[in-house]
């Protein structure tokens, strides 16, 4: 999305930060946009959802769960190395420990774009989607922020159309 955006005639710098904490960037003022998952903790800020994706359970590849076509929210629950809370680390940190063995997670199925033979994600029948969300603080300039907000619904989008069945 970031690349379509700077491609757009006028378009406005733009830096990526890359951290663990969006939300807390953003109110700061030390981000302008940031992408997250879900709803929570989202007070005094905008948003506008991008796409809504299907859940699923990162496991490594030799897991007994990996080798189903979908999994129970209950299933990856029992699971020793099931950590409900998203850990303090990247997502690329926390494929590595799926990858070894160490951590079990439920993500958002773009998630999936990162992952190596090593790691297996399986959809988890009974959890609800994950919206992705574009976040800004109100006192954006209105101007930037609908320019890049068009951007990133179209990228969006434009996704939704290729992932789809039969695509």
């Amino acid at each position: 999305m970031v690349r379509a955006y700077r491609r757009r005639p006028g378009a406005a710098d733009v830096e990526v930060v890359f951290t663990r904490d969006h939300l807390d960037v953003v109110r700061a003022g030390s981000a302008d946009v940031a992408v997250t998952c879900g709803y929570d903790e989202l007070g005094g800020l905008e948003f506008t959802e991008l796409v809504e994706e299907e859940t699923v359970a990162l496991l490594p590849r030799d897991h007994p769960l990996a080798a189903k076509p979908a999994v129970s929210a209950g299933d990856v629950a029992q699971e020793p190395l099931f950590r409900p809370q998203w850990p303090d680390a990247t997502l690329d940190e926390i494929i590595d420990q799926v990858a070894m063995g160490e951590l079990i997670v439920i993500a958002a199925a773009s998630a999936t774009d990162r992952i190596g033979s090593a790691v297996v994600a399986v959809p988890v029948a009974d959890a609800p989607p994950t919206w992705l969300m574009l976040t800004w603080r109100p006192d954006i300039p209105a101007a930037t922020r609908d320019e890049f907000v068009h951007t990133a619904k179209s990228v969006a989008a434009g996704r939704m159309v290729l992932s789809a069945p039969g695509a």
